[in-house]
């Protein structure tokens, strides 16, 4: 091997072993997350603690989060979100398969963004939209198969696409509140273990295709006017 090639090698080298310093990467590829904390909307701000592996997020009104996948790699056991906050923004948690447990969703919370909790598959205990809950975007809670049960919103106005397809593990009855208005495509898609009634209210105007398909409703089905 000729001299040149050797020093390409050494400036690749070095280039990857600086690369690897700065952003804090090991050899298993994930990403090594210290203490840290940060601004995330105009009165929000969020702290993780490595030891306990906790995210806090406190402070009043939107989420914004200031990268994509916010804290989609933070190795987290309990996630904390106080009441005041109003929205969680899109992409916040996407594809976090260390969160772990129930989800607890404040009372103040109005929308959650689109893909926020997508594939957070280990999730567990029931998924309870609190009551002021007006808007689900689209891929928000997505392959979230750990969930035993969905609690929708008696605020719900409208769902996004495929917003809880794939929640194989849900199971029991599944009650559409008086007030909601469109339901996306393939939005429950593959909800398999939902029993008992399936009943539309008549505020509904827009229901996406496949929104039921491969559920296991095996009630009365009642559609609005």
């Amino acid at each position: 091997m000729n001299k040149t090639a050797l020093k390409r090698i050494a400036v690749i080298l070095g280039v990857t072993f600086m690369l690897s310093a700065l952003f804090g990467c090991g050899g298993n590829g994930k990403v090594k997350v210290a203490d840290a904390s940060g601004s995330c909307g105009e009165n929000m701000t969020w702290e993780y603690e490595k030891k306990s592996q906790t995210l806090t997020i406190t402070g009043s009104g939107e989420m914004v989060t200031t990268d994509r996948f916010m804290w989609s790699d933070y190795p987290i056991k309990n996630l904390v979100i106080s009441e005041g906050v109003t929205t969680i923004d899109d992409e916040a948690f996407y594809s976090n398969h260390s969160l772990k447990g129930e989800l607890h969703l404040p009372s103040t919370l109005k929308a959650i963004g689109e893909f926020a909790f997508y594939g957070c598959d280990g999730l567990t205990g029931p998924l309870e939209l609190p009551d002021s809950v007006e808007t689900v975007g689209g891929y928000a809670f997505e392959r979230c198969e750990g969930f035993s049960s969905i609690k929708l919103s008696k605020s719900l106005k409208s769902v996004g696409d495929e917003a809880f397809e794939q929640l194989s593990s849900a199971s029991g009855t599944l009650d559409i509140p008086d007030g909601l208005e469109s339901l996306g495509r393939s939005v429950f898609y593959q909800c398999g273990a939902l029993r008992g009634d399936l009943i539309l209210p008549d505020s509904l105007k827009s229901v996406g295709t496949y929104a039921f398909s491969q559920c296991g409703f095996d009630g009365k089905l009642r559609l609005p006017a």
